[in-house]
């Protein structure tokens, strides 16, 4: 029952998320791509960590949306909160935490450059994930060192894990093209809207996508190690309804 919550209580996050990067529309539009992914839907069915690890961190990026606009230290500190207990959920959390925490730094280095006060909201954000993920850190880093001692004896490996986890969370091939479609056109439409949304969503799914590849060939990797992009996925496929409306601006779009 505990996955099956978490993956519904996921589905307003999305909507949160969704209205806090963009606007009302392109939440309700990524929170019913959350509610009708069969690859999101399968894993809110399983007793594992993968639901639970997606309602975590689509929180977590509600508040960091938030605290990028704001820079308050509220948001920062619920954003590191979350992203620990993502974290402790499943250790991969770590490579879209990273990711986040990449970005953040490029987007308000200008405000650090000009007054250091600025950085405290997410320095505390930071000490706040550290100190709660601490043990599990330390955890972490000698399981990876016992994993990466041979190579994975199962598991995706390359470029396939790119397709096969964009397949699995659109559902089928022929949603993937369809999807994939919108996705571009929706990272396009957030580069002319404001370059920093189209420049965030790049970075998360091309970094995420990087490591994986690099990790693929030192431990097993399998596609719902990624379910957290389905955040991202669905979020630039919603923002392609402002292409469309453009044409055709009517509330039967979105």
């Amino acid at each position: 029952i505990i996955p099956a919550l978490l993956g519904i209580l996921t589905i307003p996050l999305m909507y949160l998320a969704g209205r806090e990067f963009d606007d009302r529309n392109t939440g309700i539009i990524a929170a019913a791509a959350v509610a009708f992914s069969p690859f999101l839907v399968f894993y809110s069915q399983e007793a594992r960590a993968y639901s639970m690890m997606l309602f975590f961190i689509t929180a977590a990026m509600f508040f960091y949306f938030r605290a990028l606009k704001s820079n308050a230290v509220g948001d920062w500190a619920a954003f590191g909160l979350l992203s620990a207990l993502a974290f402790w959920s499943h250790f991969y959390a770590m490579v879209i935490i990273g990711a986040l925490g990449v970005y953040a730094l490029f987007y308000l280095f200008p405000k650090f450059k000009n007054d250091l006060n600025s950085l405290k909201p997410l320095a505390v954000g930071s000490v706040l994930f550290v100190l709660i993920c601490l043990p599990l850190i330390l955890v972490t880093i000698q399981l990876f060192a016992k994993r990466t001692e041979s190579a994975p004896t199962f598991g995706i490996q390359g470029p396939e894990i790119i397709f096969a986890t964009f397949q699995q969370i659109s559902g089928s091939e022929i949603a993937l093209y369809l999807l994939l479609i919108l996705f571009i056109a929706g990272i396009v439409k957030a580069f002319m809207m404001d370059m920093n949304k189209g420049i965030l969503l790049v970075t998360l799914t091309v970094l995420t996508f990087v490591i994986s590849y690099f990790l693929s060939y030192r431990i097993p990797m399998q596609p719902r190690y990624l379910i957290f992009l389905a955040i991202v996925f669905f979020i630039a496929v919603a923002l392609s309804y402002r292409l469309v409306y453009s044409w055709l601006s009517t509330p039967g779009v979105v």
